[in-house]
């Protein structure tokens, strides 16, 4: 019989998948972040929008856009 895998590691291997580390370099400022998969929403997690979470890539690089050069139009696709 094969070992059982505690729900706790499969639940924890499962968000790793779900997960991908994203990064955008602006005005010369990198911006790291979470992407989920399943939701699509992205999760900043380093610099000035640490800790703001968005719906979509394209609100996050709006935001990233908008910090560093507000005098510019922020609409990009994400």
């Amino acid at each position: 019989m094969p070992p059982s895998v505690p729900a706790a590691a499969s639940q924890e291997d499962a968000e790793k998948e779900r997960m991908v580390g994203v990064y955008v370099d602006y005005e010369g400022h990198r911006t790291r972040g979470s992407y989920d998969r399943d939701t699509k929403r992205i999760d900043i997690t380093s610099g000035p929008l640490a800790g703001q979470s968005f719906k979509s890539p394209t609100g996050a690089a709006r935001a990233v856009v908008a910090h560093y050069k507000p005098d510019v139009n922020p609409n990009r696709n994400g």
